[in-house]
């Protein structure tokens, strides 16, 4: 039976609730799943909704085939883990960001776990989380630039997640659960990583 860290620290909670679990997963499981992330050109990561420049990739497992034997062990110790709940490989290209939004109704809990290949720079390529008395009921995403700038000027940062290795942070998603990821020029080449896991309801 695979053992990860079960020690939650709160980072906030109010208006959103916040939290990480430091040194989350066994150091030699943490690199195996870094090894996951296949070499891929940064030019192939596609521009998607909710990523408002130089594109984003998310993939979930079973729509990747890992045909070597130590990724297979891998990804089905990660399925113990976390049993039945969807997680994907994110990966954002170098300047790339998220629009502010809430995160869809359906789920109630997302937690990322980064990989940062150990650039200083890395460090503010975290989640930002923004202090917001907006609603937003729909988790409609703010895409036009000058509505995202008014959001920026109007509201101030909650708390941002450093891009550090092996902590498995995570948010409790409401009408008030605004986030962004903020550009950072890190290198021409370089791809930001993590992997996202959410909760959502059955109905």
């Amino acid at each position: 039976m695979v053992v990860f860290n079960k020690n939650l620290n709160f980072l906030k909670k109010d208006p959103v609730t916040l939290f990480k679990i430091n040194n989350f997963f066994d150091q030699d499981l943490y690199l195996d799943i870094k090894k996951l992330f296949y070499k891929e050109d940064s030019d192939e990561l596609k521009l998607s909704v909710g990523f408002s420049m130089l594109g984003k990739k998310s993939i979930h497992p079973s729509k990747h085939n890992f045909n070597n034997e130590n990724q297979q062990k891998t990804i089905t110790k990660l399925n113990e883990i976390l049993h039945s709940k969807d997680f994907f490989y994110f990966m954002i290209k170098n300047k790339g960001s998220m629009w502010p939004h809430v995160d869809a109704q359906r789920k109630y809990a997302s937690l990322m776990l980064y990989f940062p290949d150990e650039d200083e720079k890395e460090i503010e390529y975290g989640t930002t989380f923004w202090e917001s008395n907006t609603p937003n009921f729909s988790n409609k995403h703010i895409i036009d630039q000058d509505k995202v700038n008014n959001f920026k000027n109007e509201n101030k940062v909650l708390y941002k997640f450093p891009f550090v290795p092996n902590c498995m942070y995570g948010f409790i998603r409401n009408n008030f659960s605004w986030h962004t990821v903020e550009p950072i020029d890190v290198s021409s080449n370089y791809v930001r990583k993590s992997i996202n896991i959410y909760f959502v309801y059955n109905n």
